[in-house]
């Protein structure tokens, strides 16, 4: 499991997915072998908008509010309010750094 200590290094993990699933360039094929991975794949695949956030980042609260004032309903996942959340994190990375 990764753990980074600077909080920026997740802020830009954060806002490069949520970049990523905007434009569309979320590779299709996702490996499913865990629960986190799975879970990530499903909210990806299942709405419009996902945005994995960590409730007291500043930059997540302000994409929040970007959606919010373009009329734009994202399906939120607070990771650090989740038990999994260090593991759906680490898909995130996966998937956004390979």
């Amino acid at each position: 499991m990764r753990s980074f200590q600077l909080r920026g290094v997740v802020v830009v993990a954060v806002v490069g997915l949520l970049l990523l699933l905007l434009l569309g360039h979320i590779p299709k094929k996702v490996k499913a072998s865990t629960s986190a991975s799975a879970f990530v794949q499903n909210v990806i695949y299942s709405n419009k908008i996902a945005f994995f956030s960590k409730s007291y980042c500043p930059y997540c609260l302000r994409a929040k509010g970007i959606l919010s004032e373009l009329h734009e309903q994202p399906f939120v996942v607070e990771l650090d309010l989740r038990d999994d959340g260090a593991e759906i994190q680490d898909v995130l990375l996966d998937l956004a750094y390979g």
